[in-house]
């Protein structure tokens, strides 16, 4: 069977299977509506993420010109688990309570958009 959501939110589906004699039972929890990595980049700058892989905290800086710089961060399930300002080009962000894995960094400023991967291993 298929099944189309159509409002946004965060759901758990399970699928039981039987023929008959037994049955199994699998349940996920999904999140709809929220995707990672599909913000296109817009602005004309570059931005930087050092260390990459991080360890405890990762400097995340940018060679635009601007007064501020909005920070958020994503897990790979599209959970925004950051979101912060950082005043000029950049600045430290802590990593360390983290779990290990892939994370999707979006930085925006006044020139625009970009995104970048950041590996978080400890």
């Amino acid at each position: 069977p298929v099944y189309t959501f159509t409002t946004e939110g965060e759901f758990v589906v399970t699928c039981i299977a039987s023929n008959g004699q037994c049955s199994d039972t699998a349940s996920i929890e999904m999140i709809v509506g929220t995707t990672v990595g599909v913000a296109q980049a817009t602005g004309n700058f570059d931005m930087q993420l050092r260390p990459n892989p991080a360890n405890g905290v990762v400097n995340i800086s940018h060679n635009g010109k601007d007064a501020f710089t909005l920070c958020r961060i994503y897990d790979m399930q599209g959970k925004q688990l950051l979101e912060n300002t950082l005043p000029g080009n950049g600045g430290l962000v802590e990593t360390r309570y983290f779990p290990e894995g892939l994370y999707m960094v979006f930085l925006e400023t006044e020139k625009g958009l970009r995104s970048a991967r950041l590996m978080v291993k400890h």
